[in-house]
């Protein structure tokens, strides 16, 4: 699925690229915003081999609102998966 689709089902996300660790934290970088900001994320909340450079999602919703763009997400693959 490609970043503009991601963005249309969950548009309270924001891209972070791995720019360091210090740590037991993992240092993200918001990508493609008008800020310079970082934040710090816990290594153990993140997949195994994670790596300088490599991107992640950070998405904030709700119960309803998570389980409404995972539903999105899963007819938008289905209709991938088919055509």
């Amino acid at each position: 699925m490609e970043e503009s689709e991601i963005k249309k089902i969950s548009p309270y996300s924001i891209l972070t690229r791995v720019v360091g660790f210090e740590g037991m934290f993992v240092k993200l970088r918001a990508e493609g915003l008008e800020l310079d900001k970082e934040c710090l994320w816990p290594v153990k909340l993140l997949p195994d081999g994670v790596k300088e450079g490599d991107t992640f999602y950070i998405r904030l919703g709700n119960k309803e609102t998570l389980a409404e763009e995972h539903q999105e997400i899963a007819r938008k693959l289905l209709e991938e998966m088919i055509n």
